[in-house]
């Protein structure tokens, strides 16, 4: 069944009320997924630049992702439930390293963001840093 079929089916009057609640219950749901969805396209295209420096971005888009993938009441079970399997995804598939905690802390406009870098997080970028310094020290090329 496509698109163009729903439609009619929608709108013939003989149709099943109940048939009728699903379609509509599912178009929702459809755009909830789609709109969850969307926020991966994005930031696919965000860090995958390939005429800018985008290291400096990853905490931040991650950051965002997690935050949108938090539980909301207002969405359904199913979405919510989506969204925690991500969740876990993007735990296991996003990894953050020290290289990209130094290139926040490098990044003037973002260094100072305490809700994406703990004081912790900024010691080790720190350091992490000293050590990329010494090795260019070491071996200038």
């Amino acid at each position: 069944m496509n698109v163009d079929d729903l439609r009619v089916l929608s709108s013939d009057m003989t149709a099943n009320r109940n048939m009728l609640r699903y379609l509509a219950d599912l178009n929702e749901s459809l755009k909830e997924v789609i709109s969850v969805l969307l926020l991966f396209d994005t930031a696919t295209k965000c860090l995958s630049a390939d005429k800018s420096v985008s290291e400096h971005l990853v905490l931040p888009t991650r950051h965002k992702l997690i935050k949108t993938l938090q539980f909301r009441a207002v969405h359904s079970a199913i979405i919510n439930q989506m969204k925690t399997r991500i969740m876990k995804m993007v735990d296991v598939y996003f990894p953050v390293s020290d290289l990209h905690k130094t290139a926040l802390l490098l990044d003037p406009r973002l260094k100072d963001n305490t809700t994406l870098l703990t004081s912790n997080d900024c010691l080790g970028a720190v350091e992490s840093l000293r050590h990329l310094v010494e090795l260019v020290r070491k071996d200038p090329r």
